[in-house]
């Protein structure tokens, strides 16, 4: 499988398409695919994870603020 997978990250174009959950079976086959990933693979793999487990950043303005804002300079 080395090789198989490209280290490219798009996020408007995903490859892998995200379901509701991964059995233990699929979770087991992807911990063992690991060891296979080169190191370009195996970071953006930690940076897809980390960004999958930050919390959402909250705005600090509303929708209707930054249309007001931006009307400025309009």
């Amino acid at each position: 499988m080395k090789g198989d997978i490209s280290c490219f990250s798009d996020q408007k174009n995903d490859l892998i398409r995200r379901q509701a959950s991964m059995n233990t079976k699929q979770f087991e086959v992807l911990k063992k695919q690991i060891k296979y990933m080169t190191p370009c693979q195996l970071r953006t793999l930690k940076t897809e994870i980390s960004q999958t487990l930050e919390e959402p950043k909250r705005l600090m303005l509303t929708d209707e603020e930054q249309q007001l804002i931006a009307s400025l300079f309009r």
